[in-house]
């Protein structure tokens, strides 16, 4: 049961749209300032029910709109698609992640729209550090991921005006989403090695749960597909990050790695091709003459291969994940040394409203009282994020004065921003 102590007001913009006039209008809206299930809920809950009216109303909006139901009062969602550019824009550098809103099953379910994240770490997608694609480059920090723009628009669509009591942020339930995000960095990736022999490589896991007992079963082949007999590589469990090597399945092929590393390898003349080619035909690559390719100034072979392992959900359920990988792994350089460098992500600001992790059943109160002539509509602005990856299920209640409620759609939101403890933040 919900109690709440003496109320708080606090102060906000609100956005008028009427069909003879608009404007932007100071008021102010007085909420609970304690509501509280427990002890050990009260600062979370708290700190959102607090904050969900604090920040402004938007003046122009733009987004993808889905509407709950029809005549009278109808509270409606957009995920606000200027927001969404304005944090784009805020760094052309780096990629930035943001949100969409699609109807499915009758609800709103908002996902990130980077449908390479969502693969990575929810489908199939091969995790990849080959010249085609680095998975890794997708973020190095989390401030590269943009808070849930969300306006609720509240229209009274009836023939009378309507006066609102209350409106309630009604949370069905919420929990942290503990499954791994895997990448990998191999120095073969995008060509970024400019060095000779490398059989190394490193999984980073940006998730919020372990990777346990991983296991890398691979065949090295070369850019169509795998041409050798399988290794195996077991990896166990980490948190954070592993360091592998294929230097292994290189020597039970006859590769010649200690040659590999040692070599100085040097071309006459310009024509690094036909160097590459003759170095390619000789007794230093052993069985993996036919499983390399070449591509610039380099000599490759690619693994091939599958990650295997296992992660436990936050009600401690055992799932098993299999991933597809791609590793480029430099066997031969030729060319100058290089050195690489990339822009660091770009600090911005937008205020936000938290929202409570492994919680559900809560309805928190917010005493917003306006009246909607007919054919008006007014909005709220809110800006979510969550304190790590995380499924959420909720909906908006507009309670009326004569005691009638209207409600947006369910919304499902499955919030994601890395762990991060590498680089950027």
């Amino acid at each position: 049961m919900l109690t709440s102590a003496a109320p708080a007001t606090i102060a906000f913009t609100k956005n008028r749209s009427q069909n003879t006039g608009k404007g932007t209008v100071e008021g102010t809206v007085t909420m609970p300032h304690r509501c509280q299930r427990r002890q050990s809920v009260r600062e979370p809950l708290l700190a959102f029910a607090t904050l969900l009216l604090a920040f402004g109303m938007l003046t122009v909006l733009s987004g993808d709109k889905v509407a709950a139901q029809p005549g009278g009062l109808k509270v409606s969602i957009y995920v606000d698609r200027k927001s969404n550019k304005a944090f784009r824009k805020a760094d052309q550098e780096l990629p930035s992640h943001t949100y969409s809103a699609t109807n499915a099953e009758g609800e709103v379910w908002l996902r990130l729209k980077s449908e390479e994240l969502l693969g990575l770490w929810k489908g199939n997608l091969p995790i990849r550090a080959d010249g085609q694609s680095l998975s890794m480059s997708l973020f190095e920090a989390a401030r590269q991921f943009a808070p849930v723009f969300l306006i609720i628009d509240l229209a009274n669509e009836g023939g009378r005006a309507v006066q609102i009591a209350n409106v309630y942020f009604e949370l069905e339930r919420s929990s942290s989403d503990l499954q791994p995000y895997v990448t990998m960095w191999g120095p073969g990736a995008l060509d970024f090695a400019a060095q000779n022999f490398a059989p190394g490589f490193s999984l980073y896991n940006y998730g919020w749960g372990r990777v346990e007992d991983a296991r890398l079963t691979y065949a090295f082949g070369d850019e169509t597909g795998p041409l050798t007999g399988s290794f195996t590589v077991e990896l166990g469990s980490f948190d954070d990050s592993i360091d592998a090597t294929a230097l292994p399945g290189l020597q039970a092929l006859g590769v010649k790695t200690e040659s590999l590393q040692n070599k100085s390898f040097e071309c006459g003349g310009n024509d690094h091709q036909a160097c590459l080619a003759r170095w390619m035909g000789s007794d230093l690559l052993g069985g993996l003459a036919d499983s390399s390719f070449t591509r610039g100034q380099y000599i490759f072979t690619r693994a091939w291969g599958e990650l295997t392992y296992t992660w436990t959900d936050i009600a401690g359920g055992k799932n098993l994940r299999v991933s597809p990988v791609s590793i480029d792994l430099p066997l031969i350089y030729v060319g100058v040394q290089s050195e690489f460098g990339a822009a660091g992500p770009v600090e911005r600001g937008f205020p936000t409203t938290r929202l409570p992790l492994d919680q559900s059943n809560l309805r928190l109160p917010i005493n917003y009282a306006e009246r909607l002539a007919p054919g008006e509509a007014k909005r709220i602005a809110l800006n979510l994020v969550a304190d790590r990856a995380s499924s959420h299920r909720f909906r908006f209640v507009v309670g009326l004065v004569d005691g009638s409620e209207s409600s947006s759609p369910v919304i499902n939101l499955q919030y994601f921003v890395p762990r991060m403890q590498y680089y950027g933040d």
